[in-house]
Order: structure tokens, then sequence, then C-alpha cells
């Protein structure tokens, strides 16, 4: 088995049927000299206005983005992935004036399946997805895919 990867995971990828793979983005803007203060984001529409979607017992605001470039290639060559996020109210504005354009931020990519998501962001409080020999719910937040982490090299460009 791939290092990292778990056999939950691994069973998911291989099912004829797998849920939606599901993804979140860490962006440590102050990076390396601060360390501590992240946004947490991810392009998934939660049907609460202004709420989050909980994954490993972190909240991520849902924000719309865009993101391109994360494929493997067979060249040995590196991907070179872009995230444009929209500028609803001047936010990601601000972080790019304040943090030097965010060249040097630090980005981690996560992702699982929809199956493992975090129970409290489903009406009940339980995840759809269970087993149907325990009915136990199959939340987990050790189930997803390795953890991918990319360093902001330049920013393209800023609208309004």
């Amino acid at each position: 088995m791939v290092q990292g990867i778990d056999q939950n995971t691994v069973a998911e990828a291989l099912s004829l049927e797998p849920s939606a793979i599901l993804e979140f983005y860490l962006i440590y803007y102050g990076w390396p000299a601060d360390q501590g203060n992240f946004l947490a984001i991810t392009p998934l529409k939660k049907e609460v206005a202004n709420a989050s979607i909980v994954w490993q017992s972190q909240s991520y605001i849902s924000w719309p983005l865009e993101t391109t470039g994360f494929g493997s290639k067979g060249d040995n060559s590196l991907p070179r992935p872009r995230i444009k996020l929209n500028n609803y109210e001047l936010t990601v504005s601000k972080y790019l004036k304040t943090y030097n354009n965010l060249i040097g931020a630090k980005v981690i990519r996560k992702r699982t399946f929809a199956k493992f998501l975090d129970d409290t962001n489903f009406s009940g409080g339980k995840n759809p997805y269970y087993d149907l020999a325990t009915n136990a719910t199959l939340a987990n937040s050790e189930s997803h895919l390795p953890d991918q982490t990319f360093y902001v090299n330049r920013r393209v460009s800023e609208t309004k």
C-alpha cells in the first residue's frame, strides 16, 4: 500500500462508484515568519449562507476558487498549479497588500472522499454514507489522499 494512504481510502478509490473527491486548502500567508496564521478555504458550497465545512476538525470557509495544473506528468517535471481566488469585498487584495503579494506563502492541498467527511457537516449530524452491516457512519478524518504542499512563486494578476 502507498505510504500515507489508509485502506479505506484505497478501497474507495478503487470502488466502482466512489463518492466525490473534495478539496481543501490551507494558505499560510505569512510563511515562514508566521506559521500560526492561515486561511482555511474550500470551493465546496454549503447550503446555509456563511457556513463553514469541517474536515479533520478544521473549519474551512466556502470560498469560490479555481485551480489548474495539479496533475502529474510522465516526463518527471514538477506540477505548476495555479489558484484563482474570488476577490469578494477585496479580501484577497488586502492579503496581497499586507503580505508581499503572498510570495513565499505555503499552500497545502488536502483531498478526501465525501464518504469520509465529518458528521457535523450534514443535517441531523450524521454523514449519509454508512456501513450497512453495522449502521455506523463512515466519517473518518484519517482517510484521505496524501497532502500536497506548494509555495507561491508569484502573483499573476489582481482584479476587483
